[in-house]
């Protein structure tokens, strides 16, 4: 999206790519079946919220997709139940909340917000559906309240490495150098040099770094000058949470002789650790 941009400004660019291919941690394989099977995203695998700001992409390359609008449902106290809007807001202490949206109260860990001792364990299994994050870390309730990503999404035809195979043939793949981890970021007077593991060095006016947490705060990637304190006050107080995905492939045909619908989405706090299980649709 970065080259994109400096594409559609009219700026020459380099993409350095760490990975075999580009797009990261957003890879789509096909997975089981005949005729090769189908795309099975080994990252996220929807666009959370109908307001993604990747659906004018979507629509620029006349990518197939549809919304998310399966049934979602709930398996709690050894029971089924269907989803609705006040499953978790029936547990919140509103007041507390509406403080803490407006700034008129602290943040508090996301348990906090419970009336009481149930509804503690509930947002406590939702914070680790939401955020992956295990006890003692817990999200932020205020994150949560000021939360814009709206229920749904879009989900893509050929999974999310799609849009990544369309970006990249849109920015060209003589642009891309992948297999070039940049180990140091050098600012030179009106220049930046990035050094890569392989020994190239790059040089530019202006260099955009899109790494992730992780890489920043593992100090793989050295910056010279270094990032501000405030900056690595800033990441040091981030966290990533752990999550681990399996995908299993089933032929359709079992999951419509069962009644289950296409996209259907299941929260088993019942599990531990909770587990989020997605019926989808390729």
């Amino acid at each position: 999206s970065a080259a994109l941009a400096c594409r559609d400004a009219g700026l020459d660019f380099r993409v350095l790519e760490a990975g075999a291919a580009p797009g990261g941690r957003a890879q789509t394989r096909r997975v089981g079946g005949a005729k090769g099977g189908w795309p099975a995203d080994m990252g996220g695998h929807w666009l959370h919220g109908e307001d993604s700001p990747l659906r004018a992409l979507i629509e620029r390359y006349r990518l197939p997709a549809r919304p998310d609008e399966g049934a979602f449902f709930i398996s709690e106290n050894g029971h089924l139940h269907a989803s609705d809007d006040d499953w978790l807001t029936r547990v919140i202490d509103g007041d507390l909340a509406r403080r803490i949206r407006l700034g008129e109260a602290p943040d508090v860990p996301l348990p906090d917000l419970a009336k009481d001792g149930e509804g503690r364990v509930r947002l406590e299994d939702f914070g680790y559906l939401w955020n992956g994050l295990e006890p003692p870390l817990r999200p932020s309730a205020r994150e949560y309240l000021t939360d814009e990503n709206t229920p749904g999404g879009l989900q893509l035809g050929g999974g999310v490495g799609a849009l990544i195979e369309a970006l990249a043939g849109d920015i060209g793949y003589a642009r891309i150098r992948c297999n070039t981890a940049v180990t140091h970021v050098v600012a030179i007077s009106d220049s930046v040099c990035a050094r890569a593991s392989d020994g190239t060095s790059w040089l530019a006016r202006r260099a955009i770094f899109t790494g992730s947490l992780a890489v920043l705060t593992s100090g793989m990637v050295r910056f010279d000058p270094p990032l501000s304190d405030a900056t690595r006050t800033h990441l040091d107080g981030m966290v990533m949470g752990e999550m681990n995905k399996i995908v299993i492939a089933v032929d359709h045909a079992f999951l419509r002789e069962r009644g289950v619908a296409p996209d259907t989405a299941y929260e088993l706090l019942d599990a531990r650790p909770p587990h989020f299980c997605h019926a989808h649709s390729g």
